[in-house]
């Protein structure tokens, strides 16, 4: 019996996953991201290495999903984990995900270790690569973007203006909301990836770059490409070199005016995720008041009161 069949125990003979596991020369534990599956390294007999995560059964449909997303990111040749085998085992009480291991180093790790103009470079192949995911088909909301948002952002404006005493600080920011509805007009809709930040670019050790974890990705209808930057976390400063490195790699070869145009639009969603933080109780009430703040505080300032399109961090020509 190899060693992940100890893991499940006989249960596991059922699925196709036992082919793996019979015999399966090595089993890792490994401890990584924030989710709460079960991950593990399995080298089989051929010495080809995968990534093994296990779940509760009951996030059948989630992580089937997530299975599919990866499926056809993976399908249109674009550097990512390469789905390999789904489905239950443990008697019915786990779901399995298992997908090629990608050898190298998360962007996150990686970063610390570089110069400003490595940083960059390491940026722009990024945005690159979340060009080219957004390149995947999707179906696309005859309602059209512009209305599915308008609808969300209308609701945090109505509870803004209705304590605007109390949340006066977030006045600039819902003043850009609705001086600037325009800007949602004709948007183009992508498929969306949702959670590349640098944990979720791997650095390959031939120096590309591949993207990891569907569990955010989205496709029942397109998403407005320029919604994916805004994944800074909140109450933090994004790393300048890299994230200049991002924009600039993914809109290589627009026009400066067009460029302005889409930095517009990311202040508005910015300007949309401060306000949302505010006067959301469903967020305020998990604790992170402080953060909602320093985020509101953040764009402010990367923006300058919304009188400034282009942020702060944005290190204009730095590196052209």
């Amino acid at each position: 019996m190899g060693k992940l069949d100890k893991l499940f125990g006989d249960a596991c003979v059922s699925t196709p996953l036992s082919e793996l596991c019979r015999d399966a020369r090595q089993c890792v534990s490994i401890n990584k991201g924030w989710s709460g599956d079960k991950k593990f390294i399995v080298e089989t007999a051929e010495g080809r290495r995968l990534l093994l995560r296990l779940a509760d059964a009951k996030e059948y449909d989630e992580k089937k999903r997530e299975f599919e997303m990866m499926g056809r990111v993976a399908a249109r040749g674009i550097p990512t984990c390469a789905p390999v085998d789904f489905g239950l085992c443990d008697a019915g009480k786990s779901v399995y995900t298992l997908v090629t291991w990608l050898e190298g180093e998360d962007a996150g790790s990686a970063l610390r270790g570089m110069s400003g103009k490595e940083q960059y470079l390491l940026g722009k192949k990024a945005g690159a690569l979340l060009r080219g995911i957004h390149q995947v088909p999707t179906e696309t909301d005859t309602e059209g973007w512009s209305m599915w948002f308008g609808r969300r952002m209308k609701e945090k404006l109505d509870l803004y203006l209705a304590h605007e005493r109390k949340l006066a600080r977030a006045a600039p920011c819902a003043e850009y909301l609705l001086q600037n509805k325009h800007l949602l007009e004709g948007r183009p809709q992508a498929f969306y990836h949702g959670d590349l930040n640098p944990t979720n670019v791997i650095l390959l050790p031939g120096g590309e770059v591949a993207a990891i974890d569907y569990n955010a990705a989205y496709d029942r209808h397109g998403v407005d490409p320029v919604w994916e930057f805004r994944t800074i976390p909140w109450g933090q400063n994004p790393n300048p070199h890299y994230y200049t490195g991002v924009l600039d790699g993914y809109y290589e070869g627009l026009a400066e005016r067009d460029f302005l145009a889409e930095l517009a639009v990311l202040a508005y969603y910015f300007a949309y995720e401060a306000v949302w933080g505010i006067v959301d109780s469903r967020i305020l009430r998990k604790g992170m008041r402080r953060d909602c703040r320093k985020h509101l505080a953040n764009v402010l300032r990367w923006f300058g009161n919304m009188d400034n399109v282009v942020p702060t961090w944005y290190l204009k020509g730095r590196y052209s």
